[in-house]
C-alpha cells in the first residue's frame, strides 16, 4: 500500500499569501478604473433626473396656464417664494400668476415646488422666470442650462422654452 494517498488528503486546502496578494492587486486595479465610471454615471443620471423634472414643471406650467385661462410662471425659489435670481439650483416653483410678474403675491398659489438639485449639479437659466400665457405662449424665449460642476464632453442639458411655449433639449458639451 502507497502512503501517499493519505498524506495528500489530510493537506489544507487554501490560498497562499501570494495567491491573496495577487487576488486583491487584480481586485485594486479593476476598482479603480470601475469606480470614476460609475461615479460618472451617477452624476449623468442626477442631470437627466433634474433636466426632466425641470422639463415636467414647464408642461405643467403652460398645462395650468391653458386650463385655467390665467398666466403660470415657474421661478428659481429660495424657500418657498420666487428668488430673483438665474440660479435655478435650490429648485423652483410652479405659481398662478396672473399679474405675469414672475413673483409670489398675495393671493397667487403655488402649483408645484421642486426639491433642491443634488450638491455638485449646477441650474443657470437666462431669467429669473419663465411665464405662460393662457394661450400657452411663452412671454420670453428662455434657455436653462443644467451641467455639474466639473463637467466635461456631453454632460450639459440645454433646455429651450420658446415664444410658442414649446421647450426643446438638447446635448452639449461644457466650455
Amino acid at each position: 500500500m502507497d502512503n501517499t494517498s493519505n498524506h495528500s488528503s489530510d493537506r489544507m486546502h487554501g490560498f497562499t499569501l501570494i495567491e491573496l496578494m495577487i487576488t486583491i492587486a487584480i481586485l485594486a486595479i479593476l476598482l479603480s478604473i470601475a469606480v470614476p465610471s460609475f461615479v460618472s454615471t451617477i452624476r449623468n443620471n442626477q442631470i437627466t433626473s433634474q433636466t426632466n423634472a425641470l422639463v415636467s414643471a414647464l408642461a405643467l406650467a403652460r398645462s395650468e396656464a391653458t386650463k385655467r385661462a390665467i398666466r403660470v410662471s415657474v421661478c428659481s425659489r429660495n424657500g418657498n417664494v420666487c428668488a430673483n435670481s438665474n440660479n435655478w439650483s435650490a429648485g423652483w416653483l410652479v405659481i398662478r400668476d396672473p399679474n405675469g410678474n414672475g413673483v409670489l403675491d398675495g393671493g397667487e398659489a403655488i402649483l408645484q415646488v421642486s426639491p433642491t438639485a443634488p450638491q455638485g449639479i449646477i441650474i443657470a437659466a437666462g431669467a429669473n422666470f419663465v411665464t405662460y400665457e393662457s394661450s400657452g405662449e411663452n412671454l420670453a424665449e428662455t434657455d436653462i442650462a443644467i451641467s455639474k460642476s466639473g463637467c466635461g464632453v456631453g454632460e450639459k442639458r440645454q433646455v429651450t422654452v420658446e415664444f410658442s411655449g414649446r421647450t426643446s433639449l438638447v446635448k452639449q458639451d461644457c466650455p
